[in-house]
């Protein structure tokens, strides 16, 4: 039996796991292996198989004095992106694979975030994108978003696959890695107190989100399917 290929999960927050993309991406084919940051190191390059993904958080990527790993996970993606291994990076991971790839990061944009289901606008570039590509041919895709802080400049070469009525580069790919600003591996009650101002709030977007589920959910699971079709064709 031909072995499976292995993404390693980063994940730096405890509150913010797989949820139902675990289910998604062995179903299609992966085997994963999760390391939570706030107690462990961050691999080796060596160590972390066919594929990395990079899950969110509730610190932000220039929390380098309390969040030590911060600099390691740079410097793992930087050298994982330049022997090309696939990398996908949601919410926190996007923001922080655009900085160390050479983009931009506003911690608490003066816009405000975005919270809940958000409509997403793809753009040309997605098209053909291996990911993507299945998603944008059906036009706006609704997602369940939650962020204050945005990547505001893409690093070189990179090309922005979607935005939204506020904000662009909410999707963005350079080469093999690519980065998403909303959550697609979020179910709705997985969502964290942290994420509003009062537990009213909580409580309405845990509904909105639950309401929207039947529309979110299925371009959700293409995001993980397709990038472990691309994790095992690389491999």
């Amino acid at each position: 039996m031909v072995k499976q290929p292995r993404i390693t999960v980063l994940q730096p927050d405890p509150q913010v796991p797989l949820v139902r993309f675990e289910k998604w991406l062995r179903d299609a084919g992966v085997r994963l292996s999760v390391v939570g940051l706030w107690e462990k190191d961050v691999p080796q390059l060596s160590a972390v198989g066919e594929g990395l993904l990079l899950l969110g958080g509730h610190m932000s990527a220039h929390d380098r004095r309390t969040y030590s790993w911060l600099d390691p996970l740079g410097d793992l993606l930087a050298d994982a992106h330049s022997i090309e291994l696939p990398i996908l990076g949601i919410c926190l991971g996007h923001q922080v694979l655009a900085e160390a790839l050479g983009g931009r990061v506003v911690v608490n944009h003066c816009d405000g975030g975005e919270h809940g289901a958000v409509e997403l606008t793809w753009l040309s570039a997605a098209a053909e994108d291996p990911i993507f590509g299945p998603i944008a041919a059906q036009g706006t895709t609704l997602v369940s978003m939650s962020h204050h802080d945005v990547v505001t400049e893409l690093p070189a070469g990179a090309a922005e696959l979607a935005q939204t009525a506020r904000y662009g580069n909410q999707v963005l790919r350079l080469g093999n890695a690519w980065g998403v600003q909303y959550h697609p591996e979020k179910a709705p009650e997985s969502t964290a107190r942290w994420e509003t101002d009062s537990e009213a709030e909580h409580l309405r977007l845990v509904a909105e989100l639950t309401a929207a589920d039947d529309r979110v959910r299925p371009a959700a699971q293409l995001v993980a399917s397709g990038f472990a079709k691309f994790v095992r064709e690389e491999a």
